[in-house]
């Protein structure tokens, strides 16, 4: 009895340590991000939420907005991870993210060019979501 008991312990034990993201990955996270700029301040409680999921980046606010989600690229070089996505609209333009990872913390940029030809950039940082 005692051997079926450490089995399926140890079963259980691997099953949770395989769902789990290793650290220096994205794939199956989620963050909550503030953009850095004045409005964001006066509109404090305004928050975007992104995710990596099966190898794609979405942006639920640049979603609503016509940007459908995207493959995205992550390298570790160090204690971070740095990562990029290029999100498009046909109406709107082309959206690049660039972030950096640093346990459960984020920063970036993300930089908006409009079929027009105009751009923004727009600085931001994020924190991790865990569910439970």
């Amino acid at each position: 009895m005692r051997r079926i008991v450490l089995a399926f312990a140890l079963v259980l034990a691997g099953l949770a340590r395989a769902a789990a993201p290793a650290p220096e990955t994205l794939d199956g996270t989620e963050w909550k991000v503030r953009n850095k700029s004045f409005k964001a301040k006066i509109v404090f409680w305004h928050f975007d939420h992104i995710s990596f999921r099966d190898g794609l980046f979405e942006s639920r606010d640049w979603k609503a907005k016509g940007f459908a989600p995207a493959s995205f690229v992550a390298a570790k070089p160090s204690e971070s991870v740095t990562w990029t996505a290029s999100l498009a609209s046909p109406d709107q333009g082309k959206l690049v993210w660039e972030g950096r990872r640093e346990g459960a913390r984020m920063e970036g940029t993300w930089t908006w060019r409009r079929p027009n030809g105009k751009s923004k950039t727009m600085p931001w940082s994020a924190k991790q979501v865990f569910h439970r």
